[in-house]
């Protein structure tokens, strides 16, 4: 059975999916340099666990979960790199 966060983060791969300009969306596997993505990929958006805080209130425990979301876009042939483009697919993967 997968853990409450895996179904969470599949849940959103599904609905960033969704989105119409995106050539991927990754959780899992997860790339570190731009150099790492092929042509084919980009645009593309990943995502992952950043991390989480606890607090103890009231007599039950309150967690705060951080998913950093990375839209990732390259001069493709295909695709431009525009500071607007990006603003408006931040909004679309965001909204």
């Amino acid at each position: 059975m997968a853990s409450l966060e895996n179904s969470i983060l599949a849940a959103l791969q599904g609905i960033l999916q969704e989105l119409t300009w995106q050539k991927s969306v990754e959780y899992e596997k997860i790339k570190l340099l731009s150099t790492d993505f092929r042509e084919h990929e980009l645009p593309g958006i990943q995502f992952y666990d950043s991390g989480r805080s606890i607090a103890h209130v009231q007599g039950r425990i309150e967690v705060d979960w951080n998913i950093t979301i990375e839209i990732l876009m390259k001069r493709t042939s295909t695709d431009v790199v525009d500071q607007g483009i990006l603003l408006d697919r931040t909004e679309e993967a965001y909204g």
